[in-house]
């Protein structure tokens, strides 16, 4: 659970060096980065809306989930008791995929615009 939650973290991290990369602002790259990532989960632990977990960056936490999912086991099925909407390592790569996707919509942005820091091949 550490070595995913840190890998969380990275992918994060990355998703936020996208954003700053296309936004040109690391102060609102970081707000992003933190509107995609926690406030998602903030809602789904509130009980507002547990669909996101899925869709957005945030579906990531389930990296954190402990609790092993069995179909033949009658028990709530909540974020409260643990229980998030996708396996842990399928939200993870949810995550990835936004940073990645970040990454290389920033990359290509900065080589069409043609700025000295940008690699060129």
């Amino acid at each position: 659970m550490i070595v995913g939650f840190a890998a969380l973290t990275a992918a994060a991290a990355v998703l936020a060096l996208g954003l700053a990369a296309l936004v040109e602002r690391g102060v609102v790259a970081v707000g992003l980065a933190v509107a995609l990532v926690v406030v998602p989960c903030l809602l789904a632990t509130a009980g507002l809306a547990p669909w996101p977990l899925a869709v957005t960056p945030a579906a990531g936490f389930a990296i954190t989930q402990s609790v092993p999912t069995f179909a033949h086991v009658d028990v709530d099925r909540s974020l409260r008791g643990g229980y998030y909407p996708l396996p842990p390592w399928a939200g993870l790569t949810v995550t990835c995929g936004y940073a990645a996707l970040a990454l290389g919509v920033a990359i290509t942005a900065c080589r069409r615009k043609g700025r000295p820091g940008a690699a060129v091949s």
